[in-house]
C-alpha cells in the first residue's frame, strides 16, 4: 500500500509512504530513472501520516504516529538520520516548512 506523497522542491524527486512487510516507511523515487532510490524508517512511528520537504531539499519532516499520538520527525539526506522534533501528548500533524526553511510549523 502505498500513500501520502509529495514532490521535492526541484522536482526531481518524490517521497512517499509506503507499507511493506509490516513496516511502515517512507521512499524516495527518482523521476528520471523511475526508481526507489531511499526507503527511510521511522523507529519511533509505526505510521507515518505526512510528509514535507524543506525548501533546499536536504531534508524532510514527517509525522509519525505511535500509540495514538503524532509525533515531527526529521529527516536529513547529507547525514542518512532521523532526529524526533517533538515528544509528547499532543499530537503534531501537516507540518510546513517556512520559506527560507529555518522553521517548521505544523498543526
Amino acid at each position: 500500500m502505498n500513500s501520502s506523497g509529495t514532490w521535492s522542491p526541484d522536482g526531481k524527486k518524490f517521497a512517499f509512504v509506503i507499507f511493506e512487510d509490516g513496516d511502515n516507511q517512507f521512499a524516495i523515487l527518482d523521476v528520471k530513472s523511475r526508481e526507489i532510490k531511499r526507503k527511510i524508517r521511522i523507529n519511533d512511528a509505526e505510521a507515518i501520516l505526512d510528509i514535507a520537504w524543506s525548501p533546499d531539499g536536504q531534508s524532510i519532516v514527517v509525522s509519525g504516529m505511535e500509540g495514538g499520538i503524532s509525533d515531527l520527525h526529521l529527516y536529513n539526506f547529507e547525514t542518512d538520520s532521523t532526529q524526533k522534533l517533538t515528544d509528547d501528548r499532543h499530537a503534531q500533524f501537516q507540518a510546513s516548512w517556512s520559506s527560507g526553511g529555518q522553521k517548521i510549523v505544523f498543526a
